[in-house]
């Protein structure tokens, strides 16, 4: 990626994250209050409220997320492996949730797009753990060897709702995910069963040259 793209990417993202997000981020506080100043009020008034609220969040989250994919991924000069484990000992102190990592294959010699990849999925797994599972414990298995890159995130929670596929909004963020994985040849897969937890597994095949790797870095 050329310098010049990087710095419009952040521009973009800086412009949806300082006007769109903070437009929408005043939008849904004014709503809350009319939320509440309409308590006891008309049935449908309150209803239509209540649903351009939950619009608004999760236009809200979205802005966000793209936001954030547009800006190269750093992981804060930390390596990927420290950014990891900071990432998680952080969800920890804020959920009180018990995050344990397991590494299988010794090192990760990941690209810098499949490094920022795997960290930003983490990052939204965990979450819609906190946000949705009631789980006490979260395991994150990092697996590489020559035939298969994978990561997977399980947590003991309450598991996904039957019949709805996803936690909630947690949908919108699955459907980027899945869309980000894909674009680099790989694989996304969600499991789960209503009061066993859930486990999303994420494959990339290192046979099958991810962008920023020198197999194709000449193309």
């Amino acid at each position: 990626m050329s310098r010049a793209l990087r710095r419009e990417r952040r521009r973009i993202a800086a412009d949806l994250h300082d006007e769109i997000g903070q437009a929408m981020a005043a939008a849904r506080y004014n709503l809350t209050l009319l939320e509440a100043w309409a308590r006891g009020g008309p049935r449908e008034v309150r209803r239509i409220l209540h649903d351009t609220s939950r619009i608004v969040s999760r236009t809200l989250a979205e802005t966000r997320r793209i936001a954030n994919d547009l800006q190269p991924c750093t992981l804060d000069g930390k390596g990927f492996e420290p950014a990891i484990r900071g990432l998680l000992r952080a969800f920890s102190r804020r959920t009180g949730v018990q995050a344990r990592i397991l590494i299988e294959g010794g090192a990760l010699p990941l690209c810098q797009e499949a490094q920022g990849l795997l960290f930003r999925i983490l990052q939204e797994s965990l979450n819609n753990i906190a946000a949705h599972a009631r789980a006490r414990n979260v395991q994150v298995r990092l697996l590489c060897s020559e035939a298969v890159l994978s990561m997977s995130v399980t947590d003991d929670g309450v598991g996904l709702v039957r019949g709805e596929g996803t936690r909630g909004s947690a949908g919108l963020g699955l459907a980027g995910m899945r869309r980000r994985v894909r674009d680099v040849g790989g694989t996304l897969r969600l499991t789960s069963s209503s009061g066993r937890g859930t486990r999303l597994l994420v494959t990339l095949r290192p046979r099958e040259p991810l962008p920023g790797t020198p197999a194709t870095a000449g193309r």
